[in-house]
């Protein structure tokens, strides 16, 4: 389980990154990325009903979170992102998750 304190929990906290990140498109997630040197790095996941049932909707999300979990030491400190999956991506592995993230993100510094 993903502790708390690197989660993207509050209204407030989607705002901002709404209104300051930069959405990175990749096959199999889009990420809304922004390094907020004063927070910690968080996560946060939309998987809406459009990309499949409660149990697809639910898989995602528990391999983005160990994607997430692996891929921190190599994040830059204060990154925020939020994963939209593609509807593509229901039989997506953890590690296909983690290698995209980590491409993404690292393009995006560049």
């Amino acid at each position: 389980m993903l502790p708390s304190q690197f989660r993207l929990k509050k209204r407030i906290e989607y705002k901002v990154l709404l209104k300051r990140s930069k959405r990175i498109k990749g096959s199999l997630v889009s990420i809304d990325f922004y390094i907020d040197p004063t927070s910690a790095t968080k996560l946060g996941i939309t998987a809406p009903t459009k990309f499949g049932s409660a149990v697809e909707r639910n898989r995602f999300k528990r391999i983005a979170r160990e994607a997430f979990k692996q891929a921190m030491p190599d994040l830059p400190k204060g990154c925020l992102l939020h994963l939209f999956p593609k509807r593509h991506v229901k039989s997506a592995k953890t590690a296909e998750l983690l290698q995209e993230i980590l491409q993404l993100v690292h393009a995006s510094q560049s």
